[in-house]
Order: C-alpha cells, then sequence, then structure tokens
C-alpha cells in the first residue's frame, strides 16, 4: 500500500517561487497588453456552409430517392464542398449501425427492415448524378443472416447496367453477422 504522503515531506513547500512568471502570457489569462490574440483559422481549414447549385442538385437526387450518405450521416464538415462539386458517398443499408465503434458517428441501434428496392434507387440517382466516379459503403448489419451482402451484390449489378461508364469504388464491411440468426 502506498503511503499517502511522500517521504520527506511535502516536495512543492521547499521550491522557490519561480524567477520568471509566463502566467500573463497564457491565452485569455490576463487582460494585458502584451495577451496574446486569439486568430482566426486560415479560409482552406474552415468547412464551409453547405450551399449552391450543385449541392441543391445532389441534395435533391438523395431526398427524392431516399437514399443515406455517409456525408450526412457522420457529420462530415467538408459535406457542402463535396456535394458542391458533385462527390458524394453513398451508404447503402439503412441509416442505423449495429456495431458502436469508438472512432464513427453513424447512430447505432437496431436498424429497420431491408430495403430491397435500394439497390435499384441507388443505381437511378447515380446515372441522373451523372458522375464519373462512386464511393459505396454501409453499415453494418450484424442481424442479418449474410450481413448484407446480397443488397451489396445487387447494388453493384444495378449501378453497373445504370452506368456502365462510372467507375465503382465500394467499402464493405467485413459482413460477419454476429447475431442471433448466425450462431
Amino acid at each position: 500500500m502506498r503511503h499517502p504522503r511522500p517521504l520527506g515531506g511535502d516536495p512543492l513547500k521547499t521550491v522557490d517561487r519561480p524567477a520568471l512568471s509566463l502566467s500573463d502570457r497564457i491565452l485569455n489569462n490576463a487582460a494585458g497588453k502584451d495577451q496574446l490574440l486569439v486568430k482566426r483559422k486560415p479560409a482552406w481549414l474552415r468547412a464551409k456552409v453547405p450551399g449552391g447549385e450543385g449541392y441543391q442538385r445532389l441534395r435533391g437526387i438523395m431526398t427524392s430517392h431516399k437514399l443515406h450518405t455517409v456525408c450526412e450521416e457522420a457529420g462530415c464538415p467538408n459535406m457542402g464542398e463535396c456535394w458542391a462539386r458533385g462527390v458524394a458517398t453513398i451508404m447503402i443499408l439503412g441509416d442505423t449501425c449495429t456495431r458502436a465503434c469508438g472512432f464513427c458517428n453513424v447512430k447505432t441501434g437496431r436498424p429497420g427492415s431491408v430495403d430491397k428496392d435500394e439497390p435499384t434507387r441507388v443505381a437511378e440517382s447515380l446515372r441522373l448524378m451523372g458522375l464519373k466516379h462512386v464511393v459505396i459503403t454501409s453499415v453494418n448489419r450484424d442481424e442479418l443472416k449474410d450481413g448484407g451482402a446480397a443488397i451489396w451484390a445487387e447494388t453493384i449489378i444495378r449501378t453497373r447496367e445504370s452506368c456502365p461508364e462510372m467507375s465503382i469504388e465500394v467499402l464493405i464491411p467485413d459482413l460477419e453477422a454476429t447475431g442471433p440468426r448466425s450462431r
């Protein structure tokens, strides 16, 4: 068991006052003339407010096709800038993940039923967007026996049929169903 006080007494009792104090130089610590000023973030570091024609067009397509994006669900600060350029990351299999990863901002819980029409809506929306490249990802669906693999396959097939010239990048989860049905 550790002794409540260090042996030899309190070491801070014998410390001399500092020859020079910097406490008045610390940001917002004193109201003197030497106080450091709070500086604004550089323009390249500040997130832009979502808006503009490209952003509105993309938002309209996403909303009318009832699609989810990582941009919205994870609260990405660059969403306005990307959407204005016509770039987004589509998120399939709903907006609720069955895992609670500490690094992710997507909501977790019990997701609703699988939307069998989602692959067709994704393909149609991508055709309307006219992109050269798309990124598709998803939430984890551990309660599904296949982890969502069937919807993944259908989404890629429908997108390829609808947009043959578009390159498709997929960020597929491990599809490791851990729910009660998989055991």
